[in-house]
């Protein structure tokens, strides 16, 4: 279906009037490639909203650093005003990341992910831990990633790749890599109801951790479900 709406649009639509719309079909184009580069689905009807600003809460200094975010509680994007001439390919990707890791809560019953509602009431390590997870599936649907090393996680408080934004994509795209490329949709189901946890600043030795059993169980429920 994805890909007959692709064909079309690419027929019907040669020179999209407004960037809105440019963004908006780059979006549902990407769909089509993810899908099928992936094996992945993402949800049946749903038609990207695409909106060009910045959000309030960032500081200054990151404002033209930003690039586009993905809003759980409106399933929309944002996108910043800095970049609506030109559709990113690889932008989008990563930010499509962040949509179907949400899909796939919502199929399964376990709501809208992350739960921003419940935000506020996370400690700030607990935060880091739901944004490497959640950055690490957005930068593995973003493309490869020759940084995505287990060695950008922090082992303590003191290293300085925590002054490093960084450590939460490629760290997180490293965490999270064999599990949604082994297990797919399985995998992402496992990554948004296990959440990943650290204390005393080791993000590194729990993450292994994280990932080693993450592996075992889906790979033993894989075998229990075949038999």
């Amino acid at each position: 279906m994805w890909l007959l709406l692709c064909s079309a649009l690419l027929v019907t639509n040669p020179d999209p009037a407004t960037p809105e719309q440019r963004w908006q079909e780059a979006f549902t184009a990407r769909i089509c490639a993810l899908e099928e580069k992936h094996g992945i689905a993402f949800d049946r009807g749903w038609v990207p909203q695409v909106t060009f600003d910045i959000p309030d809460h960032l500081h200054p200094m990151m404002r033209f650093q930003y690039g586009a975010s993905y809003d759980p509680l409106t399933r929309g994007f944002m996108v910043s005003p800095f970049r609506r001439e030109v559709a990113d390919p690889r932008l989008i990707d990563h930010e499509l990341g962040h949509a179907l890791a949400d899909q796939v809560s919502r199929r399964i019953g376990n709501g809208m992910w992350p739960d921003m509602k419940g935000w506020e009431d996370l400690s700030v390590d607990d935060r880091i831990g739901v944004n490497i997870i959640s950055e690490g599936i957005g930068n593995y649907f973003g493309g490869p990633d020759s940084n995505a090393e287990e060695g950008w996680l922090p082992e303590s408080s003191a290293d300085l790749t925590w002054m490093v934004r960084d450590f939460i994509y490629h760290g997180g795209h490293w965490l999270v890599e064999p599990i949604i490329k082994r297990y797919g949709e399985r995998g992402i189901a496992y990554l948004v109801t296990h959440r990943f946890t650290f204390s005393g600043g080791d993000v590194r030795t729990p993450a292994k951790e994280y990932q080693r059993k993450a592996l075992e169980e889906l790979s033993r429920s894989a075998v229990t479900g075949s038999q």
